[in-house]
């Protein structure tokens, strides 16, 4: 029996925008909610979840990524707004919106979708929306509406640029204290 690693590609934040994220992630923590939230070594941009996969799968995955972020360009991709998925009426995940870059950063999702489709992972699919996770809502109408007011007035904050330079597959390693990431590979875009 082979071992299964848990398995994701995301783009790592800028420290700028990841200070500016922990100040929000502060202030929505105000509202008492009963939200996980995200630990700021934690937070990115996710392209693709693969969940668990064999082992002997990671390093086709590695070349994959890698070939896919080798035909983008590296781009800035501003950080701004906030929000919840699915909406701010029944919040479950909470995050940080995209802007400019938002087209790049959609093509390289969607390049590694393609290269990872060729290996037999399946498509996903809803529509890609980039976005910065920084908590998840431990049940079901767990939101206040002190939360849902932070929300809406973070709604246009600009939370500054990362340089979409790389894109990392990670491994998590999950444990009662939080997830582990740990990189597997870097995959650097073209300059």
């Amino acid at each position: 029996m082979s071992q299964r690693i848990r398995t994701f590609v995301a783009v790592p934040l800028d420290e700028p925008v990841r200070c500016a994220a922990v100040e929000v992630i502060g202030r929505l923590r105000s509202a008492g909610a009963d939200v996980k939230w995200v630990e700021p070594e934690h937070l990115h941009v996710t392209l693709k979840f693969l969940g668990e996969v064999d082992r002997q799968r990671i390093d086709g995955i590695c070349a994959a990524v890698r070939d896919a972020a080798a035909g983008c360009a590296a781009f800035e991709l501003r950080v701004q707004g906030a929000g919840a998925f699915p909406d701010l009426r029944r919040p479950r995940t909470l995050w940080l919106g995209a802007t400019r870059g938002v087209d790049q950063i959609t093509t390289l999702a969607g390049q590694i979708e393609s290269r990872l489709a060729e290996l037999g992972f399946d498509r996903e699919r809803r529509p890609f929306h980039p976005h910065v996770t920084v908590g998840r809502l431990r049940r079901a109408g767990a939101a206040t509406g002190r939360l849902t007011a932070l929300l809406r007035e973070q709604a246009d904050t600009d939370f500054g640029t990362t340089g979409v330079r790389e894109v990392v597959v990670f491994s998590s390693h999950l444990s009662p204290s939080g997830p582990r990431y740990e990189p597997l590979a870097h995959a650097p875009l073209r300059a």
